[in-house]
């Protein structure tokens, strides 16, 4: 009996140790693929019709992470459509894209990602109509969902707080911007992206969608747009189509709006990481961590026991609170 017990308590622990290894040779390897983005470049005309240049809409594409994508993608060979709520943002950005990649065009689509939270019905749908439309005489290849709404302005208030800080507005457009507006210009661009195949969605995640306290609206809007991307990758499969959908795990990337601190190993600058974006396209997964020490310690954070996994998340969120709440008196202090 007792050495029945002891074999049963060694085979589980090979198994353990054996996932655990699988999944972290998995992680790395990960690292030395070449990207697939080439194909939604070579486009195939159909018969009679010409060839036409590849676009890739890029949202929240003003600043930050979304305009980086914007500039790999271009250098790649994509044409550009740049969108945000800042017109102004979005013109310096498009004569920057220009200056540096002469041969690419580039376009802006000013729609504000509230509109989700402050319009409903006809007037929201003829909104998502509109913008559409404008952008109907060119091959939108490429759609990123990278809009990312903070769920408060890091220098009125800290960025980490409990449910019951937040009005309900602020709760709501928060979801609205982070979740809804994704499905629905998802939605909206869904009848030209099948025109276009091979076509490529790109859903940016968060950490937050993690489980992680003091994002009440902004964690759990992040995993809705996950669960989105798993659900909209299958769907396409059943129905015969050639769209790519590709979840990305971001914990973490700065020269953004709201993070500004100096790029280290577990915080890359933009750039760095559209770079790493980019290559994971083709990866066949439906969601991935493309930066080697972000991805390892989410595949920690998920293989952990689920006490210790809480206990870990916890902790880490309630220092970076305090920190940033020192950041925000200190800057209050000084004015």
């Amino acid at each position: 009996m007792a050495t029945a017990v002891t074999l049963s308590l060694s085979s589980l622990g090979l198994l353990v140790l054996a996932r655990w290894g699988y999944g972290l040779a998995t992680n790395i390897a990960f690292f030395f693929r070449r990207s697939g983005v080439r194909r939604y470049l070579e486009v195939k005309p159909n018969p009679g019709a010409g060839a036409k240049e590849s676009w890739a809409l890029i949202t929240g594409s003003g600043a930050g992470l979304g305009r980086a994508l914007a500039f790999e993608l271009a250098g790649w060979g994509f044409n550009i459509v740049l969108h945000g709520s800042n017109a102004a943002k979005l013109e310096a950005v498009k004569e920057e894209l220009q200056a540096a990649h002469p041969s690419r065009s580039v376009r802006t689509l000013v729609l504000d990602a509230r509109i989700c939270g402050l319009l409903n019905g006809a007037d929201l749908e003829a909104k998502l109509n509109a913008a559409v439309k404008s952008l109907g005489d060119i091959h939108i290849r490429i759609l990123v969902n990278n809009v990312g709404m903070p769920q408060a302005r890091p220098e009125v208030r800290a960025p980490f707080d409990a449910l019951d800080t937040f009005t309900y507005d602020e709760l709501l457009i928060n979801v609205a911007g982070n979740a809804v507006f994704p499905m629905l210009l998802t939605r909206a661009l869904y009848p030209q992206l099948i025109r276009n195949q091979p076509a490529l969605i790109i859903n940016m995640g968060s950490l937050a969608a993690e489980g992680f306290p003091l994002f009440p609206s902004y964690g759990p809007a992040k995993a809705f747009l996950m669960a989105s991307t798993a659900e909209l990758r299958l769907e396409n499969r059943i129905e015969g189509r050639d769209i790519e959908v590709l979840g990305i795990d971001v914990a973490g990337v700065t020269g953004t709006d709201t993070i500004k601190d100096d790029p280290n190993l577990m915080l890359p600058d933009a750039p760095t990481y559209a770079k790493s974006v980019v290559r994971s396209i083709g990866c066949g997964h439906a969601r991935v961590a493309p930066h080697l020490p972000q991805a390892i310690f989410l595949w920690v954070i998920r293989t952990l026991p689920s006490w210790l996994g809480d206990a870990l998340k916890a902790n880490m969120i309630k220092g970076m609170r305090e920190e940033a709440a020192a950041k925000l008196k200190n800057a209050n202090s000084a004015q």
